[in-house]
């Protein structure tokens, strides 16, 4: 076959032929792309709540870079769909769990300009693509260019800590003190004595296993790890709760404990995990309004896109292709910031649900004049973009402000993997043009109203802590109107929630 290759230097269609009767492998791998995404938003979300954030980006930044590099020399179109799918399942456990774990290092007033800052990323990343794929037009080229920098990864481990949510709800109290002591020392800030102690040999209101345990059972448990006294424990203000807070505490110092982790362990409930969050109804109500609303949010999005594409006229210039790419990029710049003034002003609820409400009224609206007007729906269509982009920055935060630290990673993952999905069904949409060609602008516009009538059900989140378990969860939203629409307060600059959930209440303030 003779190509045209005044766009491309090179493809994947014109070095493996993929023409004629071998045409839908590009589509089988662009599938399988997808796929890959769905394993590993789902996969490495459970393995970051079970095993830890920290390990799960750097296992995957490194095998994001060697199947990356191994895509580009990709011999034939088995290995490298094969190599496109680890590539794809490792990159989604990157974003989404150190997108959870920049959000667990911070307090409640510094939340969204947290969260947005990786979207704005992203979005950068999206330009800096464009602009590297004009000067690269050869795709292994281009592809060595975005995987080997990542090798870099290997220094994540010297720089980047261990989320001290994630290690409090493991009962690993000693190794949060040590690391609330780096990051006091790094902002010049004092650790509060309520945690001096414990990294001095002191082992501090442990929540037994069972609320019958006596004083005498207490100290003959504690025998084995040497001799302890036990104090009073109506003066603490620091537990490891589970459920309910009515917990008997107990308050144990040891100065001869070799062991004093599994002496914490031992009076320790183990921690909670996605089952029984499931077990939880209204939590179970909250992920599946949380997921539809995650599949719409998707589905428009890539649905859009690819309309806009076919709205942006008939040039057929070489560039032509980057530039609509970088184009679409900027358009979700001002998504972003339309998403961080409504955050910080109304909350994360009306937030979400004003986006979808935008996008759906602007994709309706360019439906109804598709045909009479291109130019107008071209520019309904982009506003309905900023809305959907919008609306994709808020439910990244929405989520993980919802849901408890013990599930967090692997609820998050479970949306994104269920966002995929209607990621996948968005470029079928294309075929309803056969019974109306308006036909997908107006069922993208629907789909976004019913979801922003969903996200009202939802609890509002803003200026609250995150939820550390399961009983922190279920109390959001308690003392608001379930269909409420603007959230009362905001955010607190100054003050940001505690890193272990029953520190004093600006225990966290004193070390950040």
């Amino acid at each position: 076959h003779i190509f045209d290759h005044s766009v491309y230097q090179s493809t994947i269609i014109t070095e493996f032929n993929l023409t004629c009767e071998a045409s839908w492998e590009t589509d089988a791998a662009q599938s399988t792309f997808f796929a890959g995404q769905l394993v590993g938003c789902f996969l490495f979300g459970i393995l970051a709540d079970r095993n830890g954030r920290r390990i799960v980006i750097l296992v995957n930044l490194l095998l994001m870079a060697i199947t990356g590099i191994a895509t580009a020399m990709s011999p034939d179109m088995i290995t490298f769909t094969i190599m496109r799918f680890l590539n794809a399942a490792t990159a989604a456990g990157v974003f989404q769990t150190a997108y959870v774990l920049g959000l667990e290092m911070v307090g409640p007033g510094y939340r969204v300009p947290c969260s947005m800052a990786g979207q704005y990323v992203f979005a950068l990343g999206e330009l800096v693509l464009g602009v590297l794929g004009m000067q690269f037009r050869g795709w292994r080229m281009l592809q060595l260019m975005i995987s080997a920098p990542l090798v870099g990864g290997i220094f994540y481990w010297c720089i980047v800590p261990e989320s001290p949510r994630w290690l409090q709800t493991q009962g690993k109290h000693y190794e949060v003190t040590k690391l609330l002591r780096r990051i006091a020392m790094v902002n010049g800030k004092a650790l509060p004595e309520s945690l001096l102690s414990t990294s001095t040999g002191d082992i501090q209101n442990v929540t037994p296993r069972s609320p019958s345990l006596t004083r005498d059972r207490a100290e003959t448990e504690q025998s084995d790890y040497g001799a302890a006294t036990l104090q009073d424990s109506s003066d603490l203000n620091l537990s490891h709760r589970r459920g309910s807070s009515n917990s008997n505490l107990l308050r144990q110092r040891s100065s001869t404990t070799k062991d004093p982790e599994r002496l914490i362990n031992s009076y320790m409930e183990p921690p909670e995990n996605m089952i029984d969050l499931l077990k939880t109804p209204l939590l179970c109500l909250r992920l599946a309004v949380m997921i539809f609303i995650w599949m719409v949010t998707t589905a428009v999005y890539y649905g859009i896109s690819l309309h806009t594409a076919e709205l942006g006229g008939s040039d057929t210039g070489p560039n032509k292709p980057y530039i609509t790419f970088i184009l679409s990029a900027l358009m979700e710049l001002p998504g972003y910031t339309l998403a961080i003034i409504m955050q910080v002003t109304i909350g994360r609820k009306p937030a979400l649900a004003l986006s979808l409400l935008l996008a759906g009224l602007s994709c309706s609206g360019a439906g109804f004049v598709y045909e009479q007007s291109p130019g107008h729906a071209l520019m309904a269509t982009l506003i309905g973009k900023v809305g959907i982009t919008s609306a994709f920055g808020i439910i990244y935060l929405y989520t993980t402000e919802v849901f408890p630290t013990s599930s967090r990673n692997t609820v998050l993952g479970l949306c994104s993997t269920m966002g995929r999905l209607g990621g996948m069904v968005a470029p079928f949409s294309d075929k309803l043009k056969v019974f109306y060609p308006p036909l997908p602008l107006l069922v993208f516009g629907c789909a976004s109203v019913i979801a922003a009538g969903a996200a009202l059900v939802q609890p509002e989140t803003k200026g609250t802590k995150l939820p550390a378990t399961i009983s922190d969860a279920l109390a959001i939203g308690g003392r608001r109107a379930p269909l409420s629409l603007v959230a009362v307060g905001s955010d607190d600059y100054d003050q940001t929630d505690s890193l272990l959930p029953d520190l004093e209440n600006n225990a966290q303030d004193r070390v950040l």
